[in-house]
């Protein structure tokens, strides 16, 4: 399907560039559609396309030796999914829709060219590389040896500042998140992280609400780096 201009002026990531970039963009992007649990790629998939969310939401996560995932990111409108693969190696990542998503994709020979005669739009481009790499790191933090409820906390708390919604003081975090999906998330037992949400709700830091997580953020930074 074809992209059209008013769809990518929609985005911020092509609120800031020239128009005739945009254009340009829209010339030789395609528009796709993944259904939820569909996958867009997968880790070691050689990938010539670089993609960008137009609606929806998607799960990146790797695979574990014994096949279990392991969830890195979910990622909203706006956001590129894949620029890590100007570098040509295969993908490191796999990528599936976490709901019924639409996607914008271009070749990657076709950005760069496009990024050539841009300089704020290569800017951005970067600017979205850095952002996933700070992501990272906060993840290596916390896989130091600290309790797996302070691990659920900080997790719960980056949701609600990335997906978060206010709700009668607190925030309602925008996403139907399962104990299965945070389990895949943190890399622990689904049994751990169930009992870990127990002592957050038992403490006053979380609620449900139909059935999406609704949290203090104050509360439970404090919980965090207190305890």
């Amino acid at each position: 399907m074809k992209v059209v201009l008013s769809e990518l002026k929609s985005l911020e990531l092509f609120q800031q560039v020239k128009e005739e970039t945009v254009i340009s963009f829209m010339n030789k992007c395609e528009k796709l559609s993944i259904e939820k649990g569909e996958v867009l790629f997968l880790e070691r998939e050689e990938v010539n396309n670089v993609y960008i969310i137009l609606k929806g939401k998607v799960t990146m996560y790797r695979t574990t030796s014994d096949g279990q995932k392991r969830i890195i990111y979910v990622l909203t409108d706006g956001t590129i999914i894949n620029e890590v693969i100007f570098d040509g190696i295969s993908a490191s990542i796999c990528c599936e829709g976490y709901e019924d998503t639409q996607v914008i994709a271009i070749n990657k020979e076709d950005l760069l060219k496009i990024m050539e005669k841009d300089f704020e739009f290569t800017k951005l481009v970067i600017f979205s590389m850095s952002k996933k790499i700070r992501r990272l790191y906060r993840q290596l933090k916390n896989t130091a040896v600290i309790r797996v409820d302070k691990k659920v906390a900080a997790k719960l708390w980056k949701l609600s500042v990335d997906y978060g919604k206010p709700c009668n003081g607190e925030t309602i975090i925008d996403l139907k998140i399962t104990i299965t999906y945070l389990a895949e998330m943190l890399g622990h037992p689904r049994e751990t992280i169930s009992r870990s949400m127990k002592t957050l709700e038992g403490k006053g830091l979380v609620r449900y609400m139909d059935k999406k997580i609704v949290v203090d953020q104050e509360k439970l930074l404090q919980f965090y780096r207190n305890l």
